[in-house]
């Protein structure tokens, strides 16, 4: 019984309150594209708190979650995005680390139509925002 609730709580702990309306997406209307969108994290103001374990969650699921939800694809790329800070000054400059050169931010990305792939990212950049709010 100790265990069943000790999971209990600790499940409830780390849920995050998405408010998850369906949105109505409109019908497809020419090619598929892929649009990106870059959100900065505010470091600078909140040095201390811990954003890519709040955007990531237990295990990553909170940003598995708000991928399923938003159809868009949520990396966090710059400088302090990789756990190994030795491997984050090696990989610097190389090719296809680029994003090590800028600030901390999430890289959102959606893949459809462009009249569905701007309401997707919309919604997903308004769940990564309130991710941003230190609570």
């Amino acid at each position: 019984f100790a265990l069943a609730e000790i999971s209990r709580v600790r499940g409830t702990l780390f849920q995050t309150e998405f408010v998850t309306e369906p949105f109505d997406l409109p019908e497809p209307i020419g090619d598929v594209v892929t649009i990106t969108e870059k959100i900065y994290v505010p470091k600078r103001e909140y040095p201390d708190y811990n954003f890519v374990g709040r955007i990531l969650g237990p295990r990553g699921m909170t940003a598995k979650q708000l991928e399923q939800e938003t159809g868009c694809k949520i990396m966090v790329r710059g400088k302090g995005s990789m756990r190994d800070k030795r491997k984050e000054e090696a990989n610097r400059g190389k090719p296809n680390w680029e994003h090590l050169d800028d600030e901390l931010h999430v890289l959102l990305q959606c893949e459809d139509t462009e009249n569905r792939a701007r309401i997707k990212l919309r919604a997903a950049m308004d769940h990564v925002k309130k991710l941003l709010v230190p609570a």
